[in-house]
């Protein structure tokens, strides 16, 4: 095969996937959608000090979660499928964490933050609450996700960028924040 072939054929590829995507949507792909324009508008509306908080109330729910009984209150509330119950009790966990410790900004002065480290943020913290969510998928389920989906939030290549990519982003935006 010559590369403009193999060129292509990638294009095709692509096209046909967008196209299958874009006329089929599945809910992983409808949630993915969801949550990055909602980390898009919240960026928008919000501040660089919120969107900062809420990527480490994120990784604060992330380190709580782990020790909470959820086969017990799976058990109490007689539900076979723990991802339900894990979703719901780390978005839950997530939002007594935003209530009790986020960024409460009472100032009615119009923000001038820089419009890329605000998309830039904003990104990171939906696709960060994004892969743990994701994350609660049982191995045999996740091969049903859609390729999108389980590469770029479910597989250990995902998991290691989204846990080190808002880091880095902070370290970005904090570097262009001091010059």
């Amino acid at each position: 095969m010559t590369s403009s072939t193999i060129a292509s054929t990638s294009i095709a590829l692509f096209k046909t996937t967008t196209q299958s995507i874009v006329s089929n949507p599945t809910w992983d792909i409808i949630v993915i959608g969801l949550f990055l324009a909602i980390g898009f508008f919240y960026g928008i509306s919000s501040t660089k000090r919120k969107i900062v908080s809420i990527i480490f109330l994120t990784y604060t729910a992330s380190a709580i979660f782990p020790i909470l009984p959820i086969e017990q209150i799976a058990a109490s509330l007689q539900q076979k499928n723990l991802f339900y119950i894990q979703t719901g009790i780390f978005l839950a966990l997530f939002l007594i964490l935003y209530i009790l410790l986020g960024e409460k900004s009472k100032s009615k002065i119009p923000h001038t933050e820089s419009w890329w480290q605000l998309f830039l943020l904003s990104f990171f913290a939906a696709g960060l609450l994004l892969h743990f969510l994701f994350g609660f998928i049982p191995d045999e389920e996740s091969t049903r996700l859609s390729f999108i989906a389980r590469e770029g939030f479910a597989s250990l290549r995902a998991q290691i960028f989204w846990l080190l990519a808002p880091i880095f982003g902070l370290i970005v935006v904090k570097k262009f924040e001091a010059t």
